[in-house]
């Protein structure tokens, strides 16, 4: 019953933003619209033009491997989609966004079993009930969250759990179960394959350090090196994005180097211990205690788990994208911990202690006294105290489920094609604008339309307005980005020639100004010029661009009179502020005035001269401009 229960609140933690927002892919990043585009393709066109699929709308004029992104979730979702349908209706929409909590729900199972392998049945059922309310695990495994990440933990989870038994056993069919696991995780999620290499190879070397050496270890290990790298290498030769994303921890270490370049791998940054601790909670607490406890029991499956977690610790220390993975063995080590100190204490906490109630007819009094007096000689602390820190400990996981619940609903269930704000006197408010846009482009542009727009829109706009873009947040075309970094920094006339260059006939920019919608691209000058300048690419003098033209003497951003020449003459702020001047904010506050930069605009009177407003949103936050040719005389 406890298992089944955990197992509901896993699916109603992670269905929250299908209640409030109906079905809607959540997503941080771009690749679950990139995938959902795939699966579609996979659907309509089948395996073989799936594999050898070259996508031109995402990287235009070039194009794309179509397999980029994750194709083991494309593969999934499209046979759930198949098997499903054959049951009930049901498009393929609904499987993306359904698929991940299923996922979650299995990598809860699993953790009941590790945790039950390592402990007690009530060791299981704590790491199981724990992992339903991590909020690490909701944000990775929402409903929506269809990409690799909302896989990884669970696929890491069954290759280190296979490993276990491989050692266990001493079996060889069990090495082969872990290399095909390694091979999911290739297609899936291929920074997974580095965790659980550093998980079973550690184990080995720690075990032989300990003094306490694996039998016949080297030889499984060999086995499952061997299996996966003929998995893997036959793979990539059929889908070279497998060996692309083989290669990415490489990439974001140059990533790295190049701050230009470093909001391409958001999830991939190290991460705060703020981040850390809103998304562990209590964990945070339980995961040295748990780590303590397998550590000193000295069995094999207790040291992988522990290797498992200090891996997984380590891995989301320098990538905020692995602290899914983390919460499963933080959850499992916690819950044999919990479910130690429940185990010890439960007789005191249910007020079962016989020896403390022991009379005869004779000396009832005096036998009740000796009693007691051998309960607080044996026992490490009075029974009055067990129960307090017992009192202590369920409020504690009280308090862990309250903010687990409230980060699935603030902070867990709003997808990035809506925007969502609060009013005056607490109603929520929710602006549908994206949408909007998208199904406006979808039908009302010519379908070999071509959209200059920021990269983080590019993969919702091939999704949802099905027409190209020039750049999108793929790993593929860096050089493209800063194109399209320069290009929206760039004045007027220049940007439109450029634009024509890449086949370009569309401007899309997101402006927050009207509602207060802070994440718009105003905000992200700093990285376009930046990706622009590591590029090497020059503005319209000739000079290579730097962040600096676009800040005030003060080193503030400003878009009001004391706004840099350079900016106010930038394609971005024109399109943003076109008209802009006829809109009153705010009471009290002149026309023009923004909302997020707190500032009433530079320049509000002028006319576009190389573009045509075609559609501006209900809140203003979509813009879509029309390039128009140039006259003859140009």
């Amino acid at each position: 019953i406890g298992a089944v229960g955990a197992a509901g609140a896993c699916v109603a933690m992670r269905l929250v933003s299908v209640w409030r927002h109906r079905e809607l892919l959540f997503s941080r990043g771009s690749e679950p619209y990139t995938n959902l585009r795939a699966a579609r393709f996979l659907q309509s066109h089948g395996f073989g033009e799936y594999l050898s699929w070259h996508d031109v709308t995402g990287m235009q004029p070039y194009g794309r491997p179509g397999t980029i992104g994750s194709p083991g979730m494309v593969m999934v979702g499209s046979a759930a989609h198949s098997a499903a349908s054959s049951v009930i209706p049901m498009d393929l929409d609904s499987i993306a966004v359904l698929l991940p909590v299923l996922l979650a729900v299995s990598t809860v199972a699993t953790s009941y079993t590790i945790g039950r392998g390592i402990g007690t049945n009530l060791s299981g059922l704590a790491a199981a009930w724990l992992l339903a309310l991590a909020p690490g695990h909701v944000a990775a495994t929402g409903a929506g969250s269809f990409d690799g990440g909302a896989a990884g933990p669970l696929l890491v989870a069954l290759a280190v759990w296979r490993w276990g038994a491989a050692v266990r056993h001493g079996s060889v069919r069990d090495s082969a179960a872990v290399a095909c696991w390694l091979w999911v995780l290739a297609v899936t999620w291929a920074q997974g394959v580095r965790i659980v290499l550093e998980v079973i190879v550690g184990h080995v070397a720690v075990q032989a350090v300990a003094g306490r050496p694996l039998e016949n270890g080297v030889r499984l290990l060999t086995a499952v090196a061997i299996l996966s790298a003929a998995l893997i290498t036959a793979t990539a030769v059929v889908c070279p994005s497998v060996a692309h994303d083989l290669r990415v921890p490489a990439l974001v270490e140059k990533s790295r180097e190049s701050p230009g370049m470093a909001w391409m791998d958001s999830g991939r940054q190290a991460s705060a211990w703020s981040s850390l601790y809103y998304d562990l909670h209590l964990l945070m607490l339980m995961l040295p205690a748990g780590l303590h406890r397998v550590v000193m029991q000295g069995s094999s499956e207790g040291v992988l788990v522990g290797l498992w977690a200090l891996v997984a610790l380590a891995n989301t220390a320098v990538s905020i994208e692995c602290v899914g993975v983390l919460t499963v063995p933080a959850c499992i080590v916690g819950g044999d911990f919990l479910g130690a100190l429940t185990s010890k204490y439960a007789d005191l906490l249910l007020g079962d202690v016989s020896s403390g109630t022991a009379t005869d007819t004779a000396g009832g009094k005096s036998v009740k006294r000796e009693a007691k007096k051998r309960d607080k000689a044996t026992d490490p602390l009075p029974r009055r105290g067990i129960q307090a820190v017992s009192l202590c400990v369920m409020v504690i996981c009280a308090g862990f489920a309250r903010h687990a619940a409230w980060a699935a609903v603030t902070a867990y269930s709003t997808p990035a094609i809506v925007v969502t704000a609060t009013a005056a006197d607490g109603t929520r408010i929710v602006y549908d604008d994206f949408r909007e846009a998208y199904s406006w482009i979808r039908n009302n542009t010519a379908q070999d339309a071509t959209f200059l727009t920021w990269p983080d829109h590019g993969p919702q706009l091939t999704a949802l307005g099905d027409r190209a873009v020039i750049s999108d947040t793929t790993r593929w075309n860096a050089t493209h980005v800063a194109a399209v970094g320069r290009m929206l920094t760039l004045p007027e006339r220049q940007a439109r020639d450029e634009m024509q260059r890449f086949g370009a006939t569309h401007v899309l920019v997101v402006f927050g100004g009207k509602v207060g919608y802070a994440n718009d691209d105003l905000a992200k000058v700093t990285w376009m010029v930046r990706a622009a300048k590591e590029s090497g690419l020059t503005d319209a003098s000739g000079k290579i661009l730097d962040e600096r033209q676009f800040f005030a003497a003060a080193g503030e951003f400003r878009v009001d009179g004391g706004a840099t020449p350079m900016l106010r003459s930038s394609l971005l702020y024109r399109l943003s502020y076109y008209r802009f001047a006829e809109l009153f904010t705010e009471p009290a506050k002149p026309s023009g005035y923004d909302r997020v930069r707190r500032a009433e605009v530079g320049e509000k009177d002028f006319t576009l001269e190389g573009f045509e407003e075609v559609y501006t949103s209900s809140q203003w936050i979509v813009r879509i401009y029309k390039a128009l040719p140039p006259p003859n005389r140009e």
